[in-house]
């Protein structure tokens, strides 16, 4: 029980450390895409300027393609967004049932130690009910040596007396 608590706490502590990596990660790519979409829309800007041949370009041409540039970015970025915040769904529920292991596994680990301190409890009844057996079987067996020797000594006694009737009739 206790390996499986440290494996999910283990889980739990990596899949933290992915979300935390995501969320860096899809901040730093969203950066990069928007300095991306800026480098671009300078190059359009330049072209629209000069065309970098010289030649001019067309008002209408120019704001078109700046559009075009800026939905196809605004695009691809809340697709990307989208994924991430998908990816950040998915970890919270692993996360969540990750947490629900690890509850049920801690309340395993509680009814383990009350049956554990039930048992502890009875083992101990046990040993002081044998402890008082075992005190009172040498209690009889003091009382049973006693009451042997006193039988010894009377058969003793009982024989010297029919010893002493038999000398007694011989005579």
């Amino acid at each position: 029980d206790s390996q499986h608590l440290r494996t999910i706490e283990r889980l739990n502590s990596n899949h933290q450390v992915a979300i935390d990596e995501l969320r860096q990660e899809s901040g730093e790519a969203l950066r990069a895409l928007r300095d991306d979409h800026d480098r671009r829309v300078r190059q359009i800007l330049e072209q629209v300027r000069g065309n970098n041949t010289g030649e001019p370009v067309s008002v209408v041409m120019r704001e078109k393609t700046l559009r075009v540039a800026a939905e196809t970015k605004a695009k691809d970025l809340t697709m990307e967004n989208e994924e991430l915040e998908s990816e950040v769904v998915n970890l919270k529920a692993q996360k969540k049932s990750f947490e629900v292991l690890l509850s049920k596994s801690e309340e395993r680990r509680s009814e383990m130690e009350h049956k554990m301190t039930n048992q502890n409890e009875l083992i101990t009844q046990l040993r002081e009910e044998i402890k008082n057996i075992i005190n009172e079987a040498e209690e009889e067996s003091e009382e049973l040596e006693t009451k042997l020797v006193t039988l010894k000594h009377e058969k003793k006694r009982i024989e010297a007396d029919l010893l002493l009737c038999q000398a007694r009739s011989s005579s």
